[in-house]
């Protein structure tokens, strides 16, 4: 296993959709850097006396800044899983590289949790630079507390561990193409479904906010992006919540769907070496 996961992270790297990835992200950062600077510095510079409503009200721009920032980041994280991911079975299968491979003393199993270890590293390790830029960029303007970070951190990297394990599976199954078209339905399935069931919470619809709730069954990204939110801003938003609580999250997920979440992606894993090991190569 260790063989095939050094080996799928030296694949990954000299692969030029990696290297595109981070320019955009770069630009992406500069862009958004830019843009919260401006708009936070202005908003600072019309407040005459930086006293506490002044203040709450551009922190309360900050997040919403970053809310949306991340959200973007949410988009970035899953493109690169579901492309990487697509093909880390099919493609290796249509290639013919997976018979060189398994002609030497590796099982199928050690072939598939080495591919499906290699390429979760690279998407957390991005996921987890990409959200704490973001932070720092905003950090200026909005307190954070630590423990609210490491919270939000985790919540957010378990996004794509279950977009890697739901697309290793699919990729047991389908070839390279119809694994990526099939995963990217499916996360905007759960995107459509989670906005149902934030406008279902706010006009107070159970049937919009049963719909969200199965959509976030099926495909639970967009719950765990509410659930990170609501985790990074747990602590201003129990502090400030007299002051008409600018950083509550609507329609917040249960902690129940975190657990759904580690097993979904669990499931799915196992579910793509018992698939692997049957296929006839």
């Amino acid at each position: 296993m260790g063989t095939i996961l050094r080996f799928t992270l030296h694949e990954a790297v000299r692969k030029r959709l990696v290297l595109l990835v981070i320019l955009l992200t770069v630009g992406f950062l500069l862009l958004y850097g830019w843009g919260v600077h401006r708009a936070l510095a202005l908003q600072a510079g019309t407040h005459a006396a930086d006293d506490w409503s002044a203040r709450l009200n551009r922190a309360g721009t900050a997040a919403a800044l970053l809310s949306i920032g991340l959200y973007f980041a949410n988009f970035l994280t899953a493109f690169l899983t579901i492309v990487m991911m697509s093909g880390a079975l099919a493609g290796e299968v249509e290639s013919g590289t997976v018979h060189a491979v398994l002609a030497r003393p590796i099982t199928r199993r050690s072939f598939v949790l080495g591919k499906f270890a290699g390429y979760l590293v690279l998407s957390l390790a991005y996921a987890a630079a990409l959200f704490l830029t973001m932070l720092a960029l905003v950090r200026p303007y909005l307190p954070l507390f630590y423990d609210d970070v490491l919270a939000g951190l985790g919540i957010f990297l378990l996004q794509p561990v279950v977009l890697a394990a739901l697309t290793l599976a699919a990729s047991a199954f389908l070839s390279t193409l119809n694994a990526g078209v099939l995963l990217v339905s499916l996360y905007g399935f759960g995107i459509v479904g989670g906005m149902l069931e934030q406008i279902g919470t706010g006009m107070r619809q159970p049937v919009l906010q049963n719909i969200g709730i199965f959509s976030s069954l099926v495909m639970p990204a967009d719950a765990l992006y509410r659930k990170a939110i609501a985790a990074l801003f747990d602590t201003l938003s129990r502090l400030v919540g007299s002051y008409g609580n600018p950083f509550a999250a609507a329609g917040e997920p249960s902690t129940a769907m975190l657990v759904w979440a580690v097993v979904y992606a669990g499931a799915a894993v196992g579910l793509a070496v018992y698939a692997f090991e049957q296929r006839d190569l």
